[in-house]
């Protein structure tokens, strides 16, 4: 095959797999919102129901702040930063030339958790969280929470294994590597 033909073809891959990205972010953010939709229509504010003994219960409360209930009464300021942190990500995938699979799926958790949120504060002016930590002292939170948290998790644990790159990811430069995963 020419290289026209080539790099025809590494478009379309790379096109599709942006298709794939929009259509799994797109998946996590409406499975997040209908979460959150059940726990306004079933729950009143402040209702607590159980979960799984000693672990969590749910419980629906409406956040006015930040996570885990921060800075209370800034939603333009977190909707503002929540464009910007979705903006980030699109153009880190867009941008970035290689991506393992652990840091692809980062980035889509970082964008679903975002905009999750973000669907919120401007439909609501809150954001709905609803899981109750059982065994700890801890804020109510979301799905998009645990997606945005799970995500920086796994970045913490990169730039620990491998901070180049995290730094070409973060710089959307084209690291390349010879990982099995990309």
């Amino acid at each position: 095959m020419n290289n026209t033909g080539t790099m025809c073809s590494q478009q379309q891959q790379r096109c599709l797999k942006l298709w794939l990205s929009a259509l799994i972010c797109c998946v996590l953010v409406a499975f997040d919102q209908l979460v959150k939709w059940h726990i306004r229509s079933s729950f009143a504010v402040g209702e607590v129901q159980p979960g799984i003994a000693g672990v969590f219960e749910f419980c629906y409360v409406q956040n006015r702040g930040a996570a885990f209930g921060a800075a209370q009464g800034a939603q333009v300021i977190f909707s503002i930063f929540a464009v910007v942190i979705v903006g980030f990500c699109i153009r880190v995938l867009v941008r970035a030339s290689r991506l393992a699979l652990l840091e692809h799926a980062c980035i889509l958790a970082i964008c679903a958790g975002a905009l999750g949120n973000a669907i919120d504060r401007v439909v609501l002016g809150y954001v709905v969280d609803f899981i109750n930590l059982k065994f700890m002292t801890f804020p109510v939170f979301n799905l998009a929470d645990i997606y945005i948290t799970c995500a920086a998790i796994a970045v913490m644990v990169m730039l620990l294994v491998c901070p180049s790159r995290v730094y070409a990811l973060i710089s959307c430069g084209s690291y390349t590597s010879t990982n099995s995963e990309e």
